[in-house]
């Protein structure tokens, strides 16, 4: 998986924030976990929590902050009445 940053003078800020997110092995492991198909909470936790996170609620904040900072979108899924996580 490659990951840029398009590094400008107007732009420094946010991408420390961004590289500090990165900067947390969990949160790769996150990342690699959906690089092949969009996750809901549950089914990315299930994965992970071998290697990474023991409890459900550290597995969901590591995700809103990949969403916060534009690492990943969600969305609601109708059909299966739950938030999927995808890699923008």
């Amino acid at each position: 998986m490659q990951i840029k940053l398009d590094v400008q003078e107007d732009n420094v800020q946010k991408n420390a924030e961004r590289a500090k997110v990165l900067g947390n092995p969990k949160n790769l492991l996150i990342l690699l976990a959906l690089q092949e198909k969009p996750l809901s909470l549950d089914e990315i936790h299930n994965k992970l929590k071998k290697k990474s996170y023991l409890h459900r609620e550290s597995t969901y904040r590591a995700l809103e902050k990949l969403v916060q900072t534009k690492f990943l979108g969600k969305e609601y899924d109708q059909i299966n009445k739950k938030i999927i996580y995808r890699i923008k």
